[in-house]
C-alpha cells in the first residue's frame, strides 16, 4: 500500500493516500453494483459511470455545491425529516440525476442547510427507476442518520460510515504513540540532511 511521493509539498501525502481511498471506494463500489437488485450507498459523489446490475447511490455529505437556481434554494429549508425534493439533472462528465433528502431537522442554532444530504444517481438509470430510488432514499437514509452529539459531523455521517471510521481508528493503534514515532522519524530525517 505504501507509495513513494515525489513532491516537496508537506500535505502531499495526505493528497496521495486520499486518492488511493478513492480508487479503492471506487473498486469495492462497482464490485457490489454489478449484482442484480444491490443498492449500493458510496460515501461521497460518484465516479465511475459503469452501466451495472444493482445500482449505485452517491452521498453528498458536504454541500459546496448545490447545481439548483436561487429561486428554488426556499424548498430546501422547507423539507420535513424525510422529505425530499424532486429530482433534477446535472450534466458533465458523469451525467447523473441528484436530490436532497433531510436526515434530520435543523436545530434552533444551525445553518438551513444542517441535516441535508445529496444523492446524485447515473443517468443512464432513468428517470422511473431514479424517482423510486429517490423514495427509497428518503425513507431509509433518516432512519441511520446519528444523533446530534453522538457524532460530530452528525446528521449526515451516517451510523454505518462512522462505525466503519471508528473500527479502523481502532485497528490503526494509539494515535499519540504512532504520532511519537512519526516526530522521532522526522527529526532524525532532518538531523542526517542538515549535517
Amino acid at each position: 500500500l505504501g507509495a513513494a511521493i515525489d513532491m516537496n509539498d508537506p500535505i502531499a501525502p495526505q493528497i496521495r493516500l486520499h486518492r488511493q481511498m478513492r480508487v479503492a471506494e471506487e473498486m469495492l463500489g462497482r464490485e457490489l453494483a454489478a449484482i442484480e437488485g444491490r443498492l449500493v450507498i458510496m460515501d461521497g459523489p460518484l465516479s465511475f459511470e459503469d452501466k451495472q446490475k444493482g445500482f449505485a447511490l452517491g452521498a453528498v455529505k458536504r454541500l459546496h455545491q448545490l447545481y439548483l437556481p436561487r429561486e428554488l434554494l426556499p424548498i430546501l429549508q422547507q423539507l420535513g425529516r424525510g422529505e425530499r425534493t424532486p429530482i433534477f439533472h446535472i450534466g458533465g462528465r458523469y451525467p447523473r440525476y441528484s436530490w436532497f433528502v433531510r436526515l434530520s431537522q435543523t436545530g434552533p442554532t444551525e445553518p438551513p442547510w444542517s441535516g441535508l444530504m445529496r444523492l446524485e444517481l447515473h443517468e443512464h438509470v432513468g428517470v422511473e427507476r431514479g424517482v423510486m430510488l429517490a423514495n427509497l432514499s428518503a425513507g431509509v437514509l433518516p432512519e441511520f442518520s446519528p444523533a446530534r452529539g453522538h457524532d460530530p459531523r452528525a446528521p449526515q455521517n451516517l451510523l454505518p460510515i462512522g462505525a466503519l471510521e471508528h473500527h479502523l481508528r481502532h485497528a490503526l493503534g494509539d494515535q499519540m504513540l504512532i504520532r511519537r514515532h512519526l516526530e522521532t522519524l522526522v527529526r532524525s530525517r532532518s538531523a542526517e540532511n542538515s549535517r
